[in-house]
């Protein structure tokens, strides 16, 4: 169901995506100033897609906190690159194509589309042969998944609205790498692509990627597709997964990212929050939720690393 905040002004009209996001099981807010919030904890929005790069005002912050949504997280492009603390990945070639990689990836390229069928694939393909690469990509990255059950579960009584569409690369055992896409009016967003430890020496990745990519950017509409942002949390593999992404086509655009607190949670960034929440970080090592908190809170007392982002006034 979608959600709708209240605004002094004349309110935009939600757009058809809004409600199919919200028909695909996603907590969506459109707020009058005309952009979308996903919900992804509890009291936490983010601004989405993240092809959305317009500045926040204030207004639209307190908009937002008025219906308690009490952390929000936004990013905006910068003219000055020394500004930027993060980087999304986004590619606004219309004109994106084999030509335009390098010698290297466009033999990755052709070598994966030569093994394998990448097309739009239904849910309840993921849910015969996707659970491997779901699971080994989980693996790489060090964080907990899913069991088989709970995948199959999830995926096969799956249905999609007209915005969302799961792509595939296909092998003779099934589906050895998928991704979600969601079309929101004149942007595509990239999500969740996974891909099977078996698979990876047929570059189903690049195979994915380049179809993706070059079908999106040639619909009518399109402007752009977005795979993300830089992320908060120390991982082993950021850089090698940053290489890969400029390798299929995606720029590191720079952009200032910022979380935004509710006025109410501001006293509770102090030393002692940072201590537990350090301290949780070392008990559950495996979690990701206490490795982005810290990060957050280390952000927000003035002791980030250089590509966390800053927090902005209420």
């Amino acid at each position: 169901m979608l959600r709708r905040v209240s605004s002094d002004r004349v309110p935009s009209p939600p757009p058809p995506w809004i409600a199919d996001l919200c028909s695909d099981g996603l907590d969506v807010v459109w707020t009058g100033a005309g952009h979308g919030w996903m919900r992804f904890r509890r009291h936490a929005h983010l601004r989405y897609p993240t092809n959305d790069v317009a500045p926040v005002t204030t207004a639209e912050r307190r908009e937002m906190f008025r219906h308690r949504r009490l952390v929000l997280q936004h990013h905006h492009r910068v003219e000055d690159p020394a500004r930027a603390n993060a980087c999304l990945y986004l590619c606004e070639d219309p004109g994106y194509s084999l030509d335009g990689l390098s010698s290297n990836n466009r033999s990755k390229v052709r070598r994966g589309l030569k093994r394998l069928e990448v097309r739009q694939v239904e849910p309840s393909e993921v849910a015969a042969s996707g659970y491997p690469a779901y699971s080994d990509t989980r693996g790489r990255h060090g964080v907990p998944h899913m069991t088989s059950r709970q995948f199959t579960d999830l995926w096969g009584p799956r249905r999609l609205s007209a915005s969302h569409e799961v792509w595939g690369a296909i092998g003779p055992e099934g589906i050895v790498a998928f991704g979600e896409v969601h079309l929101c009016g004149r942007w595509a967003s990239l999500s969740a692509t996974v891909s099977a430890d078996r698979a990876l020496r047929d570059y189903p990745n690049h195979a994915l990627f380049f179809t993706l990519l070059s079908g999106l950017m040639g619909r009518p509409g399109i402007e752009s597709v977005s795979y993300g942002l830089s992320s908060l949390r120390p991982e082993t593999g950021r850089d090698s997964l940053h290489r890969f992404k400029e390798s299929v086509g995606l720029a590191a655009v720079p952009v200032r990212r910022e979380i935004t607190l509710h006025p109410v949670l501001k006293p509770l960034v102090n030393p002692v929050s940072a201590r537990a929440v350090a301290a949780l970080e070392r008990r559950r090592p495996e979690s990701r939720l206490p490795r982005a908190a810290r990060s957050a809170l280390d952000m927000l007392r003035g002791t980030t690393p250089p590509d966390a982002p800053e927090v902005a006034d209420g």
